[in-house]
């Protein structure tokens, strides 16, 4: 783990020729480290838009050269509508709308 960093007005951060390249390095660290984390989070992010754009799940994207059009796919639109519901306040609260209710078999 990295260091605090100190704070700069402090005696302790004053002492030695060397404290700006410490201080430097330790940033350009954490940005190198930031920018790798964030490109993989965008990797993933594009792959799962890629997902919901063409309705298939993983295994069949990575076996598309044996079914190249899937039978589920319904267009850009009505594949998202299908994922997401068309209601747009729950596209991010993970709830069940009508819809939903609707589609879903009856157990007894």
């Amino acid at each position: 783990m990295l260091p605090p960093p100190t704070d700069p007005s402090s005696s302790r951060a004053r002492r030695g020729p060397y404290r700006h390249r410490r201080r430097n390095a330790t940033d350009l660290s954490r940005l190198v480290l930031n920018i790798t984390f964030a490109l993989s989070v965008l990797g993933f992010l594009i792959m799962h838009i890629m997902l919901v754009i063409r309705n298939t799940t993983t295994i069949e994207a990575y076996e598309k050269h044996t079914a190249p059009n899937s039978p589920y796919n319904l267009g850009r639109k009505q594949n998202f509508e299908q994922v997401f519901g068309k209601d747009k306040l729950y596209w991010f609260v993970p709830l069940y709308t009508q819809d939903d209710m609707k589609r879903m078999p009856v157990l007894r």
